[in-house]
């Protein structure tokens, strides 16, 4: 349950780490493009990777698999939170989980923000049973 509880405080942080990383990504990907035409028509072309230039898009080429890498991980947590949130059945427990844990607001604002009549902490205690119900299919 504890496994759980830390992924979804990190779903948020995760999402915004994937956004960074698809933005290095995009960034490393058009230096190397950048880089590539700039050697396509230098002389000598046939060695590039032995001069500096080349090293250089080579290392942005190893950089750009490692971003890769770490983008397809994050992914995989992010789907993997998303598809047992989705699993869950309807009702004011998955909405106060989706509240408090995915979109970051504290107990008392997610009471308000389901206009519920339960307390911020009846509502915490419904979600932490709803996790431990259905902690198995995580």
């Amino acid at each position: 349950m504890e496994a759980i509880k830390k992924e979804l405080s990190l779903y948020l942080g995760l999402k915004l780490q994937l956004e960074a990383e698809r933005d290095r990504m995009r960034q490393l990907h058009s230096k190397i493009v950048y880089g590539g035409i700039m050697l396509k028509d230098t002389p000598g072309g046939k060695g590039w990777s032995k001069d500096k230039l080349g090293q250089s898009v080579e290392r942005l080429i190893d950089m750009e698999r490692e971003h890769l890498e770490t983008f397809c991980k994050l992914e995989e947590r992010i789907i993997r939170v998303e598809t047992w949130y989705n699993s869950l059945p309807d009702g004011i427990y998955k909405a106060a989980l989706y509240w408090h844990y995915i979109n970051g607001t504290s107990w008392l604002m997610t009471q308000r923000k389901l206009g519920n009549h339960k307390s911020s902490d009846a509502l915490r205690v419904g979600v932490d049973y709803l996790i431990h119900k259905y902690k198995d299919s995580f």
